[in-house]
């Protein structure tokens, strides 16, 4: 009879396609026993991964076993825990965001592999590509916000997007009119059919979306205010 194996015991092979496996017991979950696999070219790469597995497993971090790569730990991130906690136009952004950037350059890591230096190639080259300091750095939020849930999901036992520094970015200087350019400007739009809503926005400062928000019910005749309560937002089609 063979010796039973103990939770947290492991074992190396060699495959039958020339790969070598390392099976770790987790012990049982919820009836059912658990493994994690460990994959490697060689009998020593495999013996090394599996000793880091056995000394976090040690050290109470999670051991992640599911072999999930990080775009389909992004598009269940953004389904599961952005849709429901978010209005619509940020869920948009992030989508957008992850669907244009983070995918096609991280989305092929396995999510217990991605590593700071693939988050940094990943910044370095779509700046390389033109994209703005602001949109990269927004796209460095989006992964820090995502690979703080998998933490906390027990999924990694750290946020390596939190140990990359985002690339430095500085708001541009708002240069309002002078009174001179706001009378041209007042002097064009002169029986425009938005010509009411233009003298709002100039007026009032407000986002183009507040202003398209506006309701008949928002404004008081009598005590002359106009209260903000919406905005409309465009949202992409798939």
């Amino acid at each position: 009879m063979g010796k039973k194996r103990n939770a947290g015991e492991g074992s190396i092979f060699q495959r039958s396609d020339g790969r070598w496996c390392a099976q770790f017991d987790l012990g049982w979950q919820n009836s059912r026993r658990i493994r994690k696999y460990i994959y490697g070219a060689t009998a020593q790469e495999v013996r090394d991964a599996l000793l880091k597995v056995r000394h976090d497993h040690a050290a109470g971090l999670p051991i992640m076993v599911e072999r999930q790569t990080i775009a389909q730990f992004l598009e269940r991130w953004l389904e599961d825990a952005v849709r429901p906690s978010v209005r619509p136009l940020t869920h948009e952004q992030y989508r957008q965001h992850v669907k244009l950037y983070l995918a096609p350059l991280l989305g092929h890591h396995l999510v217990d592999k991605l590593a700071p230096q693939h988050v940094r190639r990943f910044m370095r080259q779509k700046l390389q590509d033109g994209l703005s300091p602001r949109t990269v750095q927004l796209s460095l939020v989006i992964l820090r916000k995502a690979l703080g849930q998998a933490v906390r999901d027990g999924l990694i036992g750290r946020n390596v997007a939190a140990l990359v520094d985002p690339p430095r970015w500085s708001r541009p200087e708002v240069k309002p009119w002078e009174p001179a350019e706001a009378d041209v400007f007042l002097d064009a739009i002169k029986g425009e059919r938005l010509e009411a809503a233009y003298l709002i926005a100039l007026s009032l400062g407000l986002r183009r979306g507040e202003v398209l928000g506006l309701r008949w019910s928002d404004i008081n005749f009598e005590a002359k205010t106009i209260s903000v309560a919406q905005a409309v937002a465009r949202r992409r089609q798939t």
